[in-house]
């Protein structure tokens, strides 16, 4: 059951009517303010009990419990007092957050007296979570949880955060619209800096999809070679070059002009046409036919093989063999059928023999760990598609479900079954883009990561730093077997604020027991 209104001490801002300043500003004491806008400025000389601008500045120390026990909370009457203690308590939570780095922790801790001072003058900050200086608290958080040391001070990020926080300190008196103002400028800042992530890390994601494009044409392709072999016997020669090369050529096309493109009709037609070539011709109507197809045919072959980059000598060692497997399927006209010694010199497969095996494993779940992507060279020479970019700026709530396609009696659904499920499964499969998760290397340290993106064709969830300039792929097998062991874990996504409220709220409620 929900827990009960908090009896007290009540937090500031209960009943208080939303942007109705006027009445809470009055009842500030002109003198306090006045006191803490000094210190907020690091202007402390003949202040006793203050703590020192350098202390201040340094932003790691919950300075609010110093100006407790100095002469500033002396003339603060009883709601100011208590706002006070629920502040301090606030940055008590926030300076211990492990979720924001220390360097970024010192520039938000550099707010406590411009927080302080605007839960004085306006009740409604704790119980809006809407309040402009709430959220820029939680932006600043939010922003803050994927930089880390790499980035370094010299950053854009840590530079925009650091001008706006001694905008508010240089800038806030008593007017709120500070606040506003500053979120404003950070939520820009933010918007231009996603575009920038967005388009680097469709670099990334585009080298996955253009992986998968071609690993599907791989598979339609062996299938169609398969499926026009089944049942039918072919020379040696015939069968290892549309297992081999053919089949490399098949899905060449696919991965580029896809199915319905002339290019993938035509290379088809050339199979089924070379597959018929060889065949036992019996008839004079057959025999004239493949005289008449001939020229085409090898024109068609000769073009593919060329286009595959095979050399010359490869070309003429088939196209001599070729030639040896239509003299025999001519042969066989005279004989009624393909002579014995004929057919064992040229390899001819037996019907129902089974096909040469895929040069790759088509059910393979692929990578059970982290695999980094290379940003360097490839990246350079790779253009993201537009569209690509877009679903991956677009807000995560835009994602659409993840579509199952099956190929070669291969099902991906995220890159895994999902017909016996668990609760990792789950975990992984309802991870949206911008989650944030914490995984453990080799050597024991941790690392953060962002899901980025997630392949809507095998389900390969693409994780990248902050700026998207890291990127590290891993399909949903991999990655569930790692929350199960306990390697990665989720960041929680709720909002600082709300976090640190709810753990007031909780201490509050729930005081320890005096020992």
């Amino acid at each position: 059951f929900a827990p009960a209104p908090l009896a007290a001490p009540p937090l500031p801002g209960e009943q208080a009517a939303p942007g109705d300043h006027a009445g809470q500003v009055a009842a500030a004491i002109p003198a306090i303010m006045q006191s803490l806008t000094r210190i907020q400025r690091g202007q402390t000389e003949g202040m006793p009990g203050v703590v020192d601008a350098a202390r201040f500045s340094n932003g790691q120390i919950n300075v609010l419990r110093e100006i407790k026990s100095s002469g500033v909370a002396e003339g603060m009457g009883q709601m100011d007092a208590m706002t006070l203690d629920i502040v301090a308590m606030v940055f008590d939570y926030i300076l211990d957050d492990r979720r924001i780095p220390d360097a970024m922790k010192a520039l938000i801790g550099r707010l406590q007296i411009p927080v302080l001072k605007v839960a004085m003058l306006d009740r409604s900050f704790f119980s809006h979570k809407t309040h402009p200086a709430r959220r820029l608290l939680d932006a600043l958080a939010d922003a803050s949880m994927g930089w880390d040391e790499e980035e370094g001070h010299a950053s854009g990020l840590y530079k925009k955060v650091d001008d706006l926080v001694q905008r508010v300190i240089n800038q806030f008196d008593e007017q709120l619209d500070i606040f506003s103002h500053v979120l404003d400028d950070f939520e820009r800042y933010l918007k231009e800096e996603k575009q920038l992530i967005a388009a680097a890390t469709g670099k990334s994601a585009q080298i996955i999809q253009n992986q998968e494009q071609i690993e599907i044409a791989r598979v339609v392709a062996h299938d169609m070679v398969q499926s026009h072999l089944f049942d039918r016997p072919v020379p040696e020669l015939i069968r290892s070059f549309l297992f081999g090369q053919w089949e490399h050529w098949l899905a060449t096309i696919h991965a580029s002009s896809g199915e319905s493109s002339p290019e993938w009709q035509q290379a088809i037609s050339t199979m089924e046409d070379l597959i018929w070539s060889v065949t036992p011709k019996t008839g004079a109507d057959d025999r004239r036919t493949l005289i008449s197809l001939l020229p085409k045919l090898l024109k068609r072959l000769d073009d593919g093989m060329r286009m595959l980059g095979l050399p010359d000598e490869n070309r003429d060692q088939f196209f001599a063999g070729l030639v040896r497997c239509h003299a025999v399927a001519i042969k066989a006209a005279a004989l009624g059928q393909i002579d014995p010694a004929d057919s064992a010199a040229l390899g001819v497969t037996t019907p129902g023999e089974a096909p040469a095996e895929a040069p790759w494993n088509a059910t393979d779940s692929g990578p059970m760990d982290f695999e980094e992507i290379s940003l360097s060279a490839e990246a350079a020479e790779t253009e993201a598609d537009p569209a690509l970019v877009r679903e991956i700026s677009a807000d995560p709530g835009e994602d659409g479900e993840v579509e199952e396609i099956t190929l070669s009696d291969v099902s991906w659904l995220a890159g895994g079954d999902w017909h016996e499920r668990d609760e990792f499964k789950d975990m992984v499969k309802s991870l949206k883009r911008g989650t944030w998760i914490e995984f453990q290397q080799e050597d024991g340290t941790t690392t953060r990561a962002k899901l980025a993106w997630t392949s809507p064709l095998k389900g390969i969830y693409l994780f990248t730093n902050r700026l998207g300039q890291r990127a590290m792929s891993i399909q949903a097998d991999g990655l569930t077997t790692k929350f199960r062991e306990g390697q990665v874990k989720i960041i929680e996504n709720v909002p600082l604020m709300d976090r640190a409220v709810n753990s007031l709220l909780e201490k509050l409620q729930h005081p320890p027991s005096a020992s």
